[in-house]
């Protein structure tokens, strides 16, 4: 029998969650800021016992191994890196410095933009600008040379760097993606002529890493990945040597933050930036075609809650203007909106504005962890108000692995919130919860509305550790058609590894007219287009070692930036056409980007008399994967009190008041049981809370279907 390991990294938790054969078990296992490679041996364990079977044997029988990690964010979070040197144009040294004139405000609302304002501070740089070394050449926006390379002041300035240490030189010159010339001249004359000094120093091409428009997003992406290549280096090569010695043969596969896996020698580490919850996204994909056309993706886990839209009107939503801890970088990423509101999320009163709630963004992780973890956490979390207000069984957390302390929540939220305030811990706990379901609920609705969706057309998924726990209450605001839960929401993001396509992304910047200024006259320069595209896919199908397999089992997107000429709006729009053969197809392309403008920015500011520019070309290149199918059982009587195991007092926060609710075993339900709120639905790692009038209604695949009831 064979199998497949996906591992999820989260900041408090480490998910497992293992296809065997016709099954599927998952595991969570605390992560270890300090040891990941422990969780994620721990978690692959817990799997195997599950399946009652050693982890030697289910190592052997795995095809394949699928992983997320958080180490880029936490490297870049620690600012632990290698000491790097910026080679780039004399005169444009201080690009990456300046940013975009508001660089530390960057990824944040405007909401959130003016609490910050009297604290402001740039970003700690990667590289210092003491580091940061100008070359003297020029090439023009066309690509043609302006200004010959010199490589004897090159050699003075190389030679000055044998005197500070170096462990990585990143070079990023101007218009380098349109001609990449002189960068590769600067790594042979550092190879070949410097070779005895240099020997290690890796040497990182901003034409090679991310030959994309803007000089500044293209070093920033050049930057950050010398920054963690080292470090998650190390951490892969570890993985792989614990995973063989334990007798697997298999391949390690990176979850990417483009929605695809790849083999871990192709995958660099920007790529792995948010992968868990790109996965979750695609995930939702997936499973959409049952449930609904219109998906609202919400995943609430120990650290952060994530944002995703899935419309079948469109395709999924990229960043076009990524940013990653404050920089904008030119990646190519699903579009996942994040805020610091998970299960570990510390709660606090905000001194210097009238001691109102401030929620996180800072998590308490996995150690010390909740108050109620008894580690050493003093600061109250969100799992310590679940925990004060009776949604949580103190005996049953994380499988029953991990015992709360109730006495330390209540006297975390005492001495933290309630007594500052001068109102009682419960009345607290209430206005926390209260507070942080109201900012994730209209997190959503804003990007729902600014997306131009209305919510109450969407099926929200809701998926994490915290999810079922809170998704009835910050969804009021939304009114969504309904809400639905998974038999594996604490494992979401793992599970929906195992959906994801082996594949790349490939972008590449070149300006090329669709339709001319004034005449708007459509181009005929077909094997100018279609010349990009071949060279894009002759990459990916090096990349993807086309030998092996079929040519014709690897399929190709293409989606496309395009803009008006004299405007600055750029839209990423899927390509209706790969390969230009006709008038008919440069219509074809036009006429997307006009609908998809219009319904991003209005009619009223579409300007053809400009002419209309494709500004980069995006190809995704897929290599189709087996499907996993989901579990189906029988749908059987409504009836859930087989499942009853009694009643216990929660404090439910529109009721004011504590009231005898109905315990739940999941375990126990079967398909077709249906629950009336209030109820609380325990689960091995989540906690399913139904309030007053709403219904829970189990499916064939165990999903939890809740509906409001009037």
């Amino acid at each position: 029998m064979k199998s497949l390991i996906n591992v999820d990294v989260g900041g408090t938790f480490t998910d497992c969650l293992v296809v065997f054969g016709d099954r599927i078990v998952s595991a969570k296992h605390p992560t270890s800021p300090y040891n990941p490679v422990e969780s994620f041996m721990s978690a692959v364990t817990n799997c195997a016992e599950e399946l009652n079977i050693n982890v030697e044997e289910l190592l052997r029988m795995t095809l394949a191994v699928r992983y997320a990690t958080t180490l880029a964010s936490n490297q870049l979070l620690e600012r632990k890196g290698p000491n790097l040197v910026l080679l780039t144009t004399a005169g444009a040294e201080d690009a990456i410095y300046i940013g975009k004139g508001v660089q530390w405000t960057d990824e944040l609302y405007n909401r959130k933009r003016y609490e910050i304002y009297p604290f402001a501070q740039r970003p700690v740089p990667l590289i210092p600008r003491s580091r940061c070394i100008g070359i003297r050449e020029r090439i023009d926006s066309r690509g043609t040379i302006i200004r010959p390379l010199d490589e004897e002041h090159l050699g003075d300035q190389l030679n000055q760097l044998t005197m500070q240490g170096v462990d990585g030189i990143v070079v990023s010159l101007l218009w380098s993606f349109l001609n990449p010339a002189h960068e590769l001249r600067i790594q042979e004359v550092i190879r070949n002529e410097f070779s005895k000094t240099f020997l290690y120093v890796p040497v990182y091409l901003s034409s090679k890493v991310a030959p994309v428009r803007g000089e500044y997003q293209r070093t920033m992406t050049t930057v950050i990945n010398a920054y963690l290549k080292q470090t998650m280096q190390d951490e892969l090569v570890n993985i792989t040597s614990h995973l063989r010695q334990r007798g697997y043969q298999g391949p390690l596969l990176m979850v990417q933050n483009n929605g695809k896996v790849a083999d871990v020698w192709r995958t660099t580490p920007l790529a792995t930036y948010n992968g868990g919850p790109a996965s979750g996204l695609m995930g939702s994909l997936y499973l959409a075609k049952q449930y609904s056309s219109k998906i609202i993706t919400s995943d609430m886990g120990g650290t952060t809650f994530d944002i995703g839209i899935i419309s079948r009107d469109s395709p999924l939503p990229h960043k076009l203007q990524p940013i990653i801890e404050h920089w904008s970088v030119g990646a190519n990423m699903l579009e996942v909106t994040s805020i610091g509101a998970g299960g570990g999320t510390i709660v606090r009163l905000n001194h210097n504005q009238r001691d109102y709630l401030k929620i996180g963004p800072d998590s308490a992780g996995a150690i010390p962890g909740p108050a109620a973890y008894d580690l050493g956490g003093t600061e109250p979390t969100i799992t310590d108000v679940d925990l004060v207000l009776g949604y949580l069984n103190p005996e049953s957390f994380a499988g029953g692995k991990r015992r709360l302390n109730r006495e330390r929540s209540f006297r975390a939220i005492k001495n933290r919130i309630a007594q500052p305030l001068g109102i009682d811990v419960i009345e607290a706990a209430a206005q926390i919860r209260r507070t942080v379901d109201e900012l994730m609920g209209h997190t959503i609705l804003n990007e729902t509305i600014m997306r131009g969706h209305d919510p109450r057309k969407f099926t929200l998924f809701s998926y994490g550790g915290a999810g079922p726990t809170h998704c009835c209450d910050f969804a009021r605001v939304l009114e969504p058609a309904r809400i639905i839960t998974f038999p594996f929401s604490p494992t979401f993001c793992a599970l929906s590894s195992a959906f994801l396509q082996y594949g790349h992304t490939y972008m590449y910047s070149k300006p090329f007219m669709l339709t001319s200024p004034l005449e708007g006259v459509f181009t005929n320069d077909y094997p100018g287009f279609n010349r990009i595209v071949s060279d894009l896919e002759s990459q990916a199908l090096e990349d993807i070692e086309v030998s092996l397999v079929e040519k014709n089992a690897v399929s190709f997107i293409l989606e496309l930036d395009l803009k008006f000429g004299g405007q600055v709006h750029v839209k990423r729009v899927l390509s209706p056409r790969t390969y230009l053969k006709s008038r008919e197809d440069v219509e074809a392309i036009y006429n997307a980007f006009i609908e998809a403008y219009s319904r991003s920015f209005s009619p009223f500011s579409l300007y053809p008399e400009g002419g209309v520019m494709i500004e980069t070309f995006i190809l995704h290149s897929m290599l189709p994967q087996e499907v996993v199918v989901l579990p189906t059982y029988s749908i059987g009587s409504t009836s859930a009190s087989r499942a009853l195991k009694g009643r216990r007092d929660v404090f439910w926060i529109d009721e004011a008041q504590r009231i005898s609710t109905p315990i739940y075993v999941f375990d126990l339900l079967q398909a077709g049981n249906i629950i009336e709120g209030p109820a609380i639905i325990e689960d091995s790692y989540t906690t399913y809370v139904l309030p007053v009038g709403h219904r829970f209604t189990l499916d064939c695949h165990l999903a939890g279907i809740i509906e409001r009831v009037d």
